[in-house]
């Protein structure tokens, strides 16, 4: 159940500026971020690796424009044990894994690594077993419970109360804040709420990341 909490932190928040209260508009409403837009919440939850996550961020760190490369930097970060974090450069939202033209992971104080090319393709067929993809379909399927005064840490919301229907639990959405979600809960009660937002973020990674050396290979002849 704390695994669900996990997935429903990345498929319930709607990043875009909501323009409506009706489920159509709201699902549609995607991809008018700007980039430095961010959201923090707190949970009471696990990640898929088990450990205890105290608190996660999603936020746009950079743009890139021209060319194949063209898009966002999306960070998702987690902090439990450690701090994880994950940037992926995608053409906008919502996306779909293979969509993912880059990706960048940290965790601790490792070394920020980016995934070789080699890599991403798997990477991507993960995240589709995940249930990651489709985030629109999973929306648009949401069953709308109603509209809600929601008071967070973040503030007070007027939000769009939703349940999904692929069983992952229920969420308030608001037009207020980046990303949309104010709330999200499962059916065993778990919560995450919002507990910041603002329009300033850079990334977390502060070094040039490295290239992950591929199996068999040294990370010289990886590098290279």
């Amino acid at each position: 159940m704390m695994n669900r909490m996990w997935t429903a932190g990345l498929l319930l928040c709607l990043p875009g500026t909501l323009n409506a209260q009706t489920l159509s508009e709201v699902c549609s409403a995607v991809g008018q971020l700007d980039s430095g837009s961010y959201v923090t919440y707190e949970i009471d939850g696990a990640g898929p690796t088990g450990q205890q996550i105290s608190e996660m961020r999603f936020a746009l760190v950079g743009q890139t424009t021209g060319g194949s490369a063209a898009g966002f930097w999306y960070e998702f970060r987690a902090v439990a044990e450690e701090a994880i974090i994950i940037q992926m450069l995608v053409p906008g939202f919502p996306f779909d894994p293979a969509d993912i033209q880059s990706m960048v992971l940290k965790a601790g104080n490792q070394p920020a690594m980016k995934i070789p090319s080699q890599m991403l393709g798997m990477v991507r067929s993960q995240m589709d077993q995940n249930e990651l993809a489709d985030f629109g379909k999973h929306c648009a399927e949401s069953e709308v419970l109603g509209t809600e005064t929601v008071s967070v840490p973040a503030g007070r919301f007027s939000s769009l109360h939703i349940r999904t229907k692929q069983g992952a639990g229920e969420a308030w959405i608001s037009r207020d804040i980046p990303f949309g979600m104010v709330k999200a809960r499962t059916d065993a009660g778990d919560e995450m709420v919002a507990t910041g937002y603002g329009y300033d973020a850079v990334s977390s990674i502060r070094e040039t990341p490295v290239e992950l050396p591929l199996p068999g290979l040294s990370g010289a002849g990886a590098a290279n």
